[in-house]
């Protein structure tokens, strides 16, 4: 055998030792490395394990602090009922010396759906007469209807305040006429007229 095939025998034998100390190299590391990943797998997650801070213990209550509050939007606030308020309402003054029912200018103009179905009305007025005796009470002009039960009077020279009966105003936009008389052809005077508007 002569020195070349010598030579390429060594350095096969020398090639194939290299190939299997790799090999053994290889193998260790998977070892080391399957060590290492079951080693991480065993060790517990620190952040799954409780803090003894927030362990609550035994027989305490909870801190008012840490309850939530409501918020403003889920608290339930009544709304405040607005409640309808008695009325004044002023007609002026006018004064006659006719013998029978005489119109004024003393007028006012209601709408009832304004008002509530209930409310009630009461006419009062301040009439004072020399003689005789004198007389005031309230029209519909719009239906022509005379209101009987408004109907005051006086028969003092002394301007006294008097007052109807309650009643209801008529459905409808309506406009209310002073009508006076006199029952002696003395002036009477009404020196102030008003409505009171009440439930």
């Amino acid at each position: 055998m002569d020195r070349f095939k010598i030579g390429v025998i060594v350095g096969l034998m020398v090639l194939g030792l290299g190939v299997v100390g790799l090999w053994l190299k290889q193998n260790k590391l998977a070892e080391r490395l399957d060590l290492f990943i079951t080693s991480q797998q065993l060790a517990p997650t620190p952040s799954l394990v409780p803090s003894p801070s927030l362990i609550p213990s035994p027989g305490l209550e909870p801190s008012p602090s840490l309850i939530p509050s409501p918020s403003p939007s889920s608290v339930f606030t009544p709304a405040a009922t607005v409640q309808w308020q008695p009325q004044n309402i002023y007609l002026g003054s006018a004064s006659t010396t006719k013998t029978e029912w005489t119109e004024t200018s003393a007028a006012i103009q209601l709408k009832s759906s304004d008002y509530p179905a209930e409310v009630k009305a009461v006419f009062e007025g301040q009439l004072s007469i020399v003689n005789g005796e004198a007389w005031a009470r309230l029209k519909n002009k719009t239906s022509g209807a005379i209101m009987q039960v408004t109907e005051i009077f006086n028969n003092s020279n002394t301007a006294t305040w008097k007052n109807s009966p309650a009643f209801k105003l008529h459905s409808g936009t309506n406009s209310y006429v002073i009508e006076l008389m006199s029952t002696s052809s003395e002036q009477a005077n009404l020196s102030g007229a008003r409505l009171k508007l009440s439930l």
